[in-house]
């Protein structure tokens, strides 16, 4: 899972563009997995993941 601290949201979506072409959506984690989750940067708790929406074409 990608995701992101507060401190981090910018540089970890910069790298997901860069890799990957597309813009992912930003989504909070639940409070009931923010313990879980850390940040892909620093290792601390994470508050957001990004998540890419595959199958979606444009112009249609």
């Amino acid at each position: 899972m990608n995701a992101a601290c507060a401190e981090h949201i910018d540089y970890l979506m910069d790298d997901l563009v860069e890799e990957t072409m597309t813009a992912p959506s930003l989504e909070l984690i639940p409070d009931e997995e923010r313990g879980k989750t850390k940040c892909n940067w620093c290792n601390q708790p994470a508050e957001y993941y990004f998540v890419f929406e595959y199958g979606l074409n444009e112009g249609e």
